[in-house]
């Protein structure tokens, strides 16, 4: 199985956790030809990265959507993250992230389900 990490930085926790289960990991690949070419099961994006380049994000969920690609990001920062909450609210409404992950809920008492 072939996970796709588009993180700022190497994740080794992260990396050696999927390894474990049987996944293969490749880096930062934001070209939906490549990320077919190697059969991705799945991308898992650092929730700081698609804030910072929100736009490349939004073109490749889109294609990720219709390739029926799951995409996953988590965020270890919130509700600090320093995001306006109303891009938080269009990517959970929008549904262009499948699994969202926080270690807190505080603060998404109001998100969408």
């Amino acid at each position: 199985m072939n996970i796709i990490l588009n993180y700022r930085h190497k994740n080794e926790r992260l990396e050696e956790s999927l390894q474990a289960i049987g996944c293969s990991i490749v880096y930062n690949v934001w070209d939906i030809d490549q990320i077919n070419e190697i059969g991705a099961y799945a991308v898992i994006f650092e929730f700081k990265q698609i804030l910072k380049e929100e736009f490349r994000f939004l073109r490749l969920s889109y294609k990720l959507k219709r390739a029926a690609i799951p995409i996953v990001t988590w965020c270890l920062d919130l509700p600090n993250i320093g995001a306006r909450q109303w891009k938080l609210s269009l990517l959970l409404k929008t549904r262009l992230i499948d699994i969202f992950a926080t270690h807190s809920l505080q603060g998404l008492q109001n998100m969408p389900e």
